[in-house]
Protein backbone atom coordinates (compact mmCIF):
# COMPACT_ATOMS: atom_id res chain seq x y z
CA UNK A 1 0.00 0.00 0.00
CA UNK A 2 1.12 3.18 -1.21
CA UNK A 3 1.43 6.38 1.27
CA UNK A 4 -1.78 8.10 -0.47
CA UNK A 5 -3.99 5.51 1.10
CA UNK A 6 -2.53 6.13 4.70
CA UNK A 7 -5.52 8.93 5.33
CA UNK A 8 -7.59 5.89 5.09
CA UNK A 9 -5.90 4.15 7.81
CA UNK A 10 -6.33 7.54 10.08
CA UNK A 11 -10.00 8.19 9.54
CA UNK A 12 -11.42 4.41 10.35
CA UNK A 13 -9.78 5.14 13.51
CA UNK A 14 -11.10 8.74 13.81
CA UNK A 15 -14.52 7.76 12.49
CA UNK A 16 -15.16 4.95 14.98
CA UNK A 17 -13.98 7.15 18.03
CA UNK A 18 -16.85 9.40 16.60
CA UNK A 19 -18.95 7.14 15.73
CA UNK A 20 -19.71 6.04 19.95
CA UNK A 21 -21.20 9.49 20.86
CA UNK A 22 -24.38 9.28 18.49
CA UNK A 23 -24.54 5.15 18.42
CA UNK A 24 -24.92 6.36 23.30
CA UNK A 25 -27.05 9.12 21.99
CA UNK A 26 -29.67 6.72 19.53
CA UNK A 27 -29.44 3.81 22.20
CA UNK A 28 -30.96 5.90 25.03
CA UNK A 29 -33.51 7.38 22.85
CA UNK A 30 -34.49 4.31 20.91
CA UNK A 31 -34.24 4.47 17.69
CA UNK A 32 -33.99 0.99 16.43
CA UNK A 33 -32.99 1.75 13.18
CA UNK A 34 -30.51 4.30 13.74
CA UNK A 35 -28.84 1.62 16.62
CA UNK A 36 -28.31 -0.88 14.30
CA UNK A 37 -26.80 1.43 11.68
CA UNK A 38 -24.32 3.07 14.17
CA UNK A 39 -23.24 -0.17 15.41
CA UNK A 40 -22.39 -1.82 11.97
CA UNK A 41 -20.77 1.42 11.26
CA UNK A 42 -18.72 1.92 13.83
CA UNK A 43 -17.84 -2.24 13.85
CA UNK A 44 -16.92 -2.12 10.59
CA UNK A 45 -14.60 0.90 11.07
CA UNK A 46 -12.77 -0.61 14.05
CA UNK A 47 -12.21 -3.64 11.69
CA UNK A 48 -10.94 -1.53 8.98
CA UNK A 49 -8.99 0.30 10.97
CA UNK A 50 -7.44 -3.16 12.69
CA UNK A 51 -6.58 -4.34 9.84
CA UNK A 52 -4.77 -1.19 7.82
CA UNK A 53 -2.87 -1.42 10.82
CA UNK A 54 -2.00 -4.84 11.19
CA UNK A 55 -1.07 -5.42 7.64
CA UNK A 56 0.14 -1.43 6.44
CA UNK A 57 3.49 -3.12 4.87
CA UNK A 58 2.94 -6.88 4.35
CA UNK A 59 1.02 -9.86 3.92
CA UNK A 60 2.04 -12.79 6.55
CA UNK A 61 -0.55 -14.61 8.39
CA UNK A 62 0.01 -13.81 11.82
CA UNK A 63 -3.40 -13.11 12.84
CA UNK A 64 -5.18 -16.19 11.21
CA UNK A 65 -7.82 -16.43 13.78
CA UNK A 66 -8.71 -12.37 14.11
CA UNK A 67 -8.99 -13.31 10.38
CA UNK A 68 -11.37 -15.76 11.03
CA UNK A 69 -13.70 -13.17 12.85
CA UNK A 70 -12.73 -10.41 10.60
CA UNK A 71 -13.77 -11.97 7.49
CA UNK A 72 -17.21 -12.67 9.39
CA UNK A 73 -17.57 -8.83 10.32
CA UNK A 74 -16.99 -8.02 6.57
CA UNK A 75 -19.48 -9.89 5.39
CA UNK A 76 -21.76 -9.06 7.95
CA UNK A 77 -21.58 -5.17 8.24
CA UNK A 78 -21.50 -4.87 3.80
CA UNK A 79 -25.21 -6.04 4.44
CA UNK A 80 -25.81 -4.63 7.80
CA UNK A 81 -25.14 -1.15 7.19
CA UNK A 82 -27.69 -1.16 4.20
CA UNK A 83 -30.33 -3.15 6.19
CA UNK A 84 -30.41 -0.73 8.67
CA UNK A 85 -30.67 2.50 6.41
CA UNK A 86 -33.69 0.17 5.65
CA UNK A 87 -35.32 0.08 8.60
CA UNK A 88 -34.89 3.89 8.92
CA UNK A 89 -36.15 5.33 5.47
CA UNK A 90 -39.37 2.51 6.49
CA UNK A 91 -39.73 4.37 9.88
CA UNK A 92 -39.43 7.89 8.17
CA UNK A 93 -41.80 6.62 5.43
CA UNK A 94 -44.64 5.25 8.25
CA UNK A 95 -44.29 8.91 9.90
CA UNK A 96 -45.39 10.69 6.88
CA UNK A 97 -47.98 7.83 5.74
CA UNK A 98 -51.37 9.25 5.37
CA UNK A 99 -52.32 6.07 7.77
CA UNK A 100 -49.79 6.64 10.56
CA UNK A 101 -51.22 6.73 13.67
CA UNK A 102 -50.08 7.74 17.00
CA UNK A 103 -47.28 5.29 18.29
CA UNK A 104 -48.07 3.00 21.19
CA UNK A 105 -45.49 1.28 23.67
CA UNK A 106 -46.61 -1.97 21.52
CA UNK A 107 -45.84 -0.55 17.99
CA UNK A 108 -42.33 0.73 19.02
CA UNK A 109 -41.55 -2.52 20.64
CA UNK A 110 -42.70 -4.10 17.12
CA UNK A 111 -40.88 -2.15 15.26
CA UNK A 112 -38.05 -2.49 17.20
CA UNK A 113 -37.78 -6.59 16.44
CA UNK A 114 -38.91 -6.01 12.67
CA UNK A 115 -35.79 -3.44 12.36
CA UNK A 116 -33.30 -5.82 14.41
CA UNK A 117 -34.35 -8.84 13.32
CA UNK A 118 -33.52 -7.68 9.83
CA UNK A 119 -31.00 -5.58 10.66
CA UNK A 120 -28.84 -8.08 12.60
CA UNK A 121 -31.01 -11.27 11.99
CA UNK A 122 -29.75 -11.22 7.83
CA UNK A 123 -26.18 -10.46 8.15
CA UNK A 124 -25.62 -13.10 10.94
CA UNK A 125 -27.70 -15.24 9.05
CA UNK A 126 -25.08 -14.82 5.74
CA UNK A 127 -22.00 -14.74 8.20
CA UNK A 128 -23.15 -18.59 9.50
CA UNK A 129 -23.56 -19.65 6.28
CA UNK A 130 -20.60 -18.01 4.82
CA UNK A 131 -18.77 -21.89 5.08
CA UNK A 132 -20.87 -23.26 2.73
CA UNK A 133 -19.33 -21.26 -0.29
CA UNK A 134 -16.14 -20.80 1.85
CA UNK A 135 -13.52 -22.64 -0.47
CA UNK A 136 -10.62 -21.48 2.02
CA UNK A 137 -10.88 -19.83 5.26
CA UNK A 138 -9.47 -16.23 3.80
CA UNK A 139 -7.22 -14.43 1.85
CA UNK A 140 -4.67 -11.36 3.07
CA UNK A 141 -4.14 -8.45 1.16
CA UNK A 142 -0.85 -6.13 2.14
CA UNK A 143 -2.17 -2.91 3.29
CA UNK A 144 -5.66 -3.90 3.25
CA UNK A 145 -5.68 -7.03 5.37
CA UNK A 146 -8.32 -9.82 5.55
CA UNK A 147 -10.66 -10.38 3.40
CA UNK A 148 -13.18 -13.02 1.98
CA UNK A 149 -12.64 -15.75 -0.59
CA UNK A 150 -16.01 -17.03 -2.46
CA UNK A 151 -16.29 -18.95 -5.90
CA UNK A 152 -19.40 -18.12 -8.02
CA UNK A 153 -22.06 -20.43 -7.16
CA UNK A 154 -25.90 -19.93 -6.84
CA UNK A 155 -25.29 -19.82 -2.82
CA UNK A 156 -22.47 -17.56 -3.15
CA UNK A 157 -25.49 -14.97 -5.07
CA UNK A 158 -27.88 -15.57 -2.73
CA UNK A 159 -26.87 -15.32 0.72
CA UNK A 160 -24.21 -12.45 -0.17
CA UNK A 161 -24.25 -11.23 -3.39
CA UNK A 162 -28.36 -10.28 -3.88
CA UNK A 163 -28.49 -8.26 -0.51
CA UNK A 164 -26.76 -4.92 -0.65
CA UNK A 165 -28.58 -3.99 -3.80
CA UNK A 166 -31.72 -5.36 -2.30
CA UNK A 167 -32.02 -3.29 0.50
CA UNK A 168 -30.57 -0.59 -1.06
CA UNK A 169 -33.00 -0.58 -3.85
CA UNK A 170 -35.93 -0.73 -0.96
CA UNK A 171 -34.53 2.01 0.85
CA UNK A 172 -34.20 3.95 -2.18
CA UNK A 173 -37.97 3.85 -2.55
CA UNK A 174 -39.24 3.81 0.85
CA UNK A 175 -36.52 7.21 0.91
CA UNK A 176 -38.75 8.75 -2.76
CA UNK A 177 -42.11 8.24 -0.89
CA UNK A 178 -41.09 10.31 2.00
CA UNK A 179 -40.11 12.86 -0.07
CA UNK A 180 -42.58 13.06 -2.34
CA UNK A 181 -44.86 12.75 1.08
CA UNK A 182 -43.13 16.27 2.80
CA UNK A 183 -43.22 17.99 -0.45
CA UNK A 184 -46.93 17.16 -0.67
CA UNK A 185 -47.36 18.01 2.79
CA UNK A 186 -45.11 19.91 3.97
CA UNK A 187 -47.26 22.49 5.99
CA UNK A 188 -48.65 19.68 8.61
CA UNK A 189 -45.38 18.08 8.74
CA UNK A 190 -44.92 19.17 12.45
CA UNK A 191 -48.53 17.99 13.21
CA UNK A 192 -47.28 14.37 12.02
CA UNK A 193 -43.98 14.10 13.40
CA UNK A 194 -45.65 15.35 17.12
CA UNK A 195 -48.04 12.64 16.59
CA UNK A 196 -46.21 9.63 15.76
CA UNK A 197 -45.22 9.95 19.97
CA UNK A 198 -41.88 9.06 18.94
CA UNK A 199 -38.48 9.49 20.15
CA UNK A 200 -38.20 12.20 17.59
CA UNK A 201 -38.80 16.13 17.20
CA UNK A 202 -38.85 17.94 14.09
CA UNK A 203 -35.30 18.67 14.23
CA UNK A 204 -34.21 15.08 14.75
CA UNK A 205 -36.45 13.82 12.08
CA UNK A 206 -34.45 16.14 9.43
CA UNK A 207 -31.29 15.10 10.22
CA UNK A 208 -32.66 11.60 10.38
CA UNK A 209 -33.68 12.34 6.60
CA UNK A 210 -31.11 13.91 5.21
CA UNK A 211 -28.94 10.86 6.96
CA UNK A 212 -31.01 8.57 4.99
CA UNK A 213 -30.93 10.48 1.97
CA UNK A 214 -27.26 11.02 1.34
CA UNK A 215 -26.30 8.09 2.22
CA UNK A 216 -28.25 6.11 0.00
CA UNK A 217 -27.22 9.28 -2.66
CA UNK A 218 -23.49 6.84 -2.48
CA UNK A 219 -24.67 3.62 -0.90
CA UNK A 220 -26.82 2.35 -3.49
CA UNK A 221 -24.79 3.01 -6.60
CA UNK A 222 -21.80 1.84 -4.21
CA UNK A 223 -24.04 -0.93 -3.64
CA UNK A 224 -24.49 -1.88 -7.47
CA UNK A 225 -20.56 -0.90 -8.17
CA UNK A 226 -19.50 -3.10 -5.53
CA UNK A 227 -21.35 -5.78 -6.38
CA UNK A 228 -20.42 -5.97 -10.21
CA UNK A 229 -16.27 -5.87 -9.06
CA UNK A 230 -17.34 -8.81 -6.38
CA UNK A 231 -18.25 -10.60 -9.35
CA UNK A 232 -15.54 -10.19 -11.87
CA UNK A 233 -12.83 -10.78 -9.14
CA UNK A 234 -15.02 -13.94 -8.30
CA UNK A 235 -14.21 -15.64 -11.46
CA UNK A 236 -16.79 -17.40 -14.06
CA UNK A 237 -19.87 -19.68 -12.16
CA UNK A 238 -19.74 -22.92 -10.71
CA UNK A 239 -22.14 -25.62 -10.08
CA UNK A 240 -22.32 -25.96 -6.64
CA UNK A 241 -20.73 -29.19 -5.16
CA UNK A 242 -20.11 -29.66 -1.54
CA UNK A 243 -17.71 -32.09 -2.41
CA UNK A 244 -15.80 -30.22 -5.00
CA UNK A 245 -15.12 -27.74 -2.13
CA UNK A 246 -15.18 -28.80 1.26
CA UNK A 247 -14.18 -32.64 1.05
CA UNK A 248 -10.70 -33.29 2.57
CA UNK A 249 -9.88 -36.35 -0.16
CA UNK A 250 -11.45 -34.68 -3.45
CA UNK A 251 -11.77 -31.14 -2.60
CA UNK A 252 -9.71 -29.06 -5.54
CA UNK A 253 -9.29 -26.40 -2.66
CA UNK A 254 -6.90 -26.56 0.37
CA UNK A 255 -9.67 -24.85 2.86
CA UNK A 256 -6.42 -23.95 5.33
CA UNK A 257 -4.08 -22.35 2.23
CA UNK A 258 -3.83 -18.73 2.50
CA UNK A 259 -4.17 -16.22 -0.63
CA UNK A 260 -2.61 -13.54 -1.73
CA UNK A 261 -4.12 -10.84 -4.00
CA UNK A 262 -2.57 -8.71 -6.49
CA UNK A 263 -2.30 -4.86 -6.26
CA UNK A 264 -4.67 -4.57 -8.75
CA UNK A 265 -7.14 -5.87 -6.48
CA UNK A 266 -5.68 -2.96 -3.78
CA UNK A 267 -6.93 -0.40 -6.10
CA UNK A 268 -9.95 -1.73 -6.85
CA UNK A 269 -10.84 -2.13 -2.98
CA UNK A 270 -8.96 1.01 -1.73
CA UNK A 271 -11.05 3.16 -3.93
CA UNK A 272 -14.33 0.96 -2.67
CA UNK A 273 -13.21 1.71 0.87
CA UNK A 274 -12.39 5.56 0.14
CA UNK A 275 -16.33 5.50 -0.85
CA UNK A 276 -17.58 3.90 2.46
CA UNK A 277 -15.22 6.21 4.39
CA UNK A 278 -17.08 9.15 3.03
CA UNK A 279 -20.35 7.54 3.95
CA UNK A 280 -19.24 6.75 7.43
CA UNK A 281 -18.23 11.09 7.55
CA UNK A 282 -21.73 11.72 7.07
CA UNK A 283 -22.99 8.97 9.05
CA UNK A 284 -21.29 10.10 12.45
CA UNK A 285 -23.71 13.33 12.62
CA UNK A 286 -26.02 13.30 15.31
CA UNK A 287 -26.78 16.88 16.47
CA UNK A 288 -25.24 18.76 19.37
CA UNK A 289 -27.01 16.20 21.93
CA UNK A 290 -24.69 13.70 20.20
CA UNK A 291 -21.64 16.00 20.46
CA UNK A 292 -22.43 16.40 23.75
CA UNK A 293 -22.40 12.83 24.40
CA UNK A 294 -19.38 12.13 22.83
CA UNK A 295 -17.37 14.98 25.24
CA UNK A 296 -18.91 13.28 28.09
CA UNK A 297 -17.91 10.03 26.75
CA UNK A 298 -14.36 11.52 25.98
CA UNK A 299 -14.13 12.97 29.54
CA UNK A 300 -15.22 9.54 31.23
CA UNK A 301 -12.42 7.61 28.96
CA UNK A 302 -9.61 10.08 29.89
CA UNK A 303 -10.85 9.76 33.67
CA UNK A 304 -10.55 6.50 33.49
CA UNK A 305 -7.32 5.78 32.06
CA UNK A 306 -5.76 7.87 34.55
CA UNK A 307 -6.46 5.83 37.08
CA UNK A 308 -5.67 2.21 35.21
CA UNK A 309 -1.86 0.71 34.69
CA UNK A 310 -0.93 0.70 31.13
CA UNK A 311 -1.09 -2.92 29.33
CA UNK A 312 1.29 -4.35 27.82
CA UNK A 313 0.54 -5.66 24.47
CA UNK A 314 2.12 -8.67 23.07
CA UNK A 315 2.91 -9.39 19.21
CA UNK A 316 2.05 -12.33 18.29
Amino acid sequence: MTRAFLPLVVLNGVLFALNIGPLYWQVSSGNSGAICMGFWVALANLNTFLNFTIWYQDALNRAPIFCDISIKIRIGAEIGRLASIFCVARFLADIVSPRATALTKSDRRRRAIFDYSIAFGVPFLVMAFHYVWQPTRFAIVKGYGCNVTALMTWPTLVFRFIWPPLFAAAAVLYSVYTVYRLIRHRRNFQRAVAGSHSALTTARFVRLAILSFSYLLIAMPLAVYGTIIDLSITGRYLEYSWIYIHSPVEASFDFDRVNSASSQYWNVVGRHRGCRILCGLRVRGGGPLALLQSKRISRQSSATHQDQEPKTFIRG
